[in-house]
């Protein structure tokens, strides 16, 4: 339990989440998963083995309790920024140019 240490090299109050599966399969288990499982505590004693006594187990992907943890400390949705693609932008090599909303027929000189 060597990342557990993190918890006490972080400032303010953490919580530690283990999961049952490797680290990779953890992060891309999508929820829904039932073999899954997550061990979680209220608290993060120094020692990981009193943690590990004191964590409860949750039942498939951990995501669900991520996301209702991140819901209490954020504030409201807000409807995403129109990509700066969509806004008429494109990505040069080397620098962001506006895209030319002038069409061939619309250009002056041309019928």
């Amino acid at each position: 339990m060597s990342c557990y240490r993190s918890t006490h090299l972080l400032g303010g109050h953490n919580r530690f989440v283990l999961s049952t599966s490797g680290h990779i399969a953890a992060m891309v288990n999508p929820p829904g998963n039932e073999k899954a499982r997550y061990q979680v505590a209220k608290e993060c004693p120094e020692d990981p083995q009193e943690w590990l006594r004191r964590a409860g187990t949750g039942h498939g992907s951990w995501w669900p309790d991520y996301a209702s943890w991140l819901a209490e400390r954020c504030g409201d949705e807000k409807a995403a920024r129109t990509s700066p693609a969509v806004a008429g932008w494109r990505r040069s090599a080397t620098r962001q140019e506006r895209t030319s909303m002038i069409t061939e027929t619309s250009r002056p000189g041309r019928s």
